[in-house]
C-alpha cells in the first residue's frame, strides 16, 4: 500500500535521526518551542526552559487552506491527508497547478487514476522563476498522459450525491469525482512561537524576513535576538 510504504520511510528517517543525534550527544526535547527572549526557549509540553546563545528556526510548514474547500480527510483532502487513502479513487480533482498539484497529478495518473487539475492562472507552475516554455511543455506532457488540465479556472461550488462529488468549475462545466485534493502549497509554522514578542519580522504570508546571511530582520534593535533561519 502507498500509505504503508510512506509510513515506513518516515519511521526509518525519524529513528535514524534520533540515533544520529544520540551519537553526536545532541539532546532532543519534545514539545512546542516558544521564544521567551533573545536567548531563551520554553519547551511547552516538557516544561523545560533552555538558555542558548543562538536560536535556529526550523519549524517547517503545514498545508495551506482554501476557505471554500475545507479539507475534511474524507472527500476533500490536503496533501498531508491524502496519504491516508487506503485505495485509489477512480477519478479525482486537484486544485492548484503549482509544483505540489502537478506532482500529485502525475503520481495518481501513473497509478491509473483519472485526474482533473484546475489552476487559477494561465499556466501550470505559475512562478516567475520558471520559464513559460517549461510550463507549456509540462502541460503537454500531462495531457498526453491523460490528465485533464483546466487553466484560468477555479472551483465555484460542489455537492455530494451517492458518495461522489459534483464539482462546479468556473468554465461552466461540472466534473464528477470521487475526491478533491487541495494542492495550493504550504504555509510556514511561525504562529504562536513568540516571534512577535521578541521582535522578529514576518512578511504578509508569515515567512520570516531574512537578509543575505539568513539572519532575521527585527522591528527594534533592543528586541533583536540571535535568531537564524
Amino acid at each position: 500500500m502507498l500509505a504503508e510504504g510512506r509510513d515506513q520511510v518516515v519511521l526509518t528517517i525519524r529513528e535514524n535521526l534520533k540515533k544520529f543525534a544520540q551519537k553526536l550527544g545532541i539532546p532532543i526535547f519534545y514539545g512546542r518551542g516558544i521564544l521567551k527572549d533573545k536567548n531563551t526557549v520554553y519547551v511547552e509540553g516538557s516544561d523545560i526552559t533552555l538558555k542558548t546563545r543562538y536560536i535556529l528556526l526550523a519549524t517547517g510548514s503545514s498545508c495551506a487552506d482554501l476557505k471554500d474547500l475545507p479539507a475534511d480527510g474524507k472527500k476533500i483532502f490536503n496533501t498531508d491527508q491524502i496519504w491516508s487513502l487506503r485505495e485509489f479513487p477512480r477519478r479525482m480533482l486537484i486544485v492548484g497547478g503549482g509544483a505540489v498539484g502537478v506532482e500529485f497529478a502525475y503520481i495518481f495518473r501513473m497509478y491509473g487514476v483519472d485526474v482533473v487539475i484546475v489552476e487559477l492562472l494561465d499556466r501550470l507552475l505559475p512562478s516567475p522563476d520558471i520559464p513559460e516554455e517549461s510550463s507549456r511543455y509540462l502541460a503537454r506532457k500531462l495531457k498526453r498522459l491523460g490528465v485533464d488540465v483546466r487553466l484560468k479556472a477555479k472551483v465555484t461550488g460542489y455537492s455530494e450525491e451517492n458518495g461522489r462529488l459534483k464539482v462546479n468549475i468556473s468554465d461552466g462545466s461540472v466534473v464528477e469525482v470521487d475526491c478533491i485534493l487541495v494542492g495550493v502549497g504550504k504555509k510556514p509554522n511561525t504562529e504562536g512561537i513568540g516571534l512577535e514578542e521578541v521582535g522578529v519580522e514576518k512578511d504578509s504570508r508569515g515567512f520570516v524576513k531574512v537578509n543575505e546571511y539568513c539572519r532575521g530582520y527585527y522591528i527594534t534593535l533592543d528586541a533583536c535576538p540571535q535568531v537564524y533561519v
